[in-house]
């Protein structure tokens, strides 16, 4: 609030010529005084009308002090308001994005889950298909491996019966052969018998003929035709018929094997070679008893 100094000084000067005029008259005084006081009064007034506006107007600025508080207060508490309700929409609004970020996260979960449930199926469904798909293949290849072990087991027992039958053969065909062997060596041996007996038999009648017919007559190397008329035999008829006969072929034999370095070893029947080879009882040259890569005796007809 603002004093104005002139109204201040103004009553003290009243006041100081009141008491200077005191030898004035009263009524003077009196006038003077009530004039200095109405003076005084009407300076006062605008005093205390500054005052009064002055104190008017502090109230009045506190009034606008609280106005503008109380408005500020409510701006405030709108501006809070408003922050609240924003802060409440952000929150509702990131409740919901937490809502859709959580439904969406269940909705991908549950397609997950689904796709993953999906490929579990489809897996399960492979396992089985391959499972089934190795069973067969092993009961084919099983079903294979038996086919050939039975297939294997029946020729196993064919080849062996065939080998019992072919050894029970061979056997058989053995013993039939000793058995052909021991006979033909039988009729050998009763061949040559005769054969021997025949032999001397023809021999001691070809000695009578012949001394019948005059060729021996005496000592051989007194007997000048002797040559001549064993010439004259061998060129006959009948000594050639006889030489083909078996006897006599047994009679060559014997004096081959008499007049051999090797008498204990007969030469070939045919050729009278020294390669001689043993087969059977008999002794002959293979190269000349050779038929088509066969061995075969002239005496026995064997074929080795």
């Amino acid at each position: 609030m603002e004093i104005n100094p002139s109204s201040t000084q103004h009553p003290s000067r009243s006041v100081n010529q009141t008491g200077t005029g005191q030898s004035s008259s009263s009524s003077n005084e009196r006038m003077a005084a009530g004039m200095q006081a109405a003076a005084a009064v009407t300076e006062a007034v605008p005093v205390v009308t500054g005052l009064i506006n002055s104190v008017s107007g502090m109230f009045d600025r506190g009034k606008k002090d609280k106005e503008r508080q109380q408005r500020l207060l409510e701006e405030e508490r709108r501006r809070h308001a408003e922050e609240m309700r924003n802060l409440e929409e952000e929150a509702e609004r990131a409740s919901q994005n937490r809502n859709q970020v959580k439904a969406l996260r269940q909705e991908n979960y549950n397609r997950t889950s689904l796709d993953l449930q999906k490929k579990q199926m489809e897996r399960e469904k492979r396992e089985q298909e391959l499972s089934k798909q190795k069973d067969k293949e092993r009961k084919n290849n099983e079903e294979a491996l038996q086919r050939e072990r039975e297939l294997y087991d029946q020729r196993l027992r064919a080849a062996e019966e065939r080998n019992q039958q072919l050894m029970a053969d061979t056997k058989a065909s053995m013993e039939t052969d000793h058995q052909n062997f021991l006979a033909t060596k039988a009729h050998m041996e009763n061949t040559q018998k005769m054969e021997s007996n025949m032999i001397k038999g023809l021999a001691g009648a070809t000695a009578l003929l012949y001394r019948e017919l005059g060729y021996f007559d005496g000592a051989p190397e007194n007997n000048e035709n002797q040559n001549v008329h064993l010439h004259e035999l061998e060129g006959a008829p009948a000594f050639q018929q006889m030489e083909n006969t078996q006897p006599f072929q047994a009679k060559n034999e014997q004096r081959s094997m008499e007049n051999s370095s090797s008498p204990q070893v007969p030469e070939c029947f045919k050729c009278g070679s020294s390669t001689r080879m043993t087969f059977c009882s008999h002794f002959f040259c293979p190269n000349c008893h050779v038929n088509d890569g066969q061995v075969h005796c002239p005496v026995c007809q064997k074929i080795f």
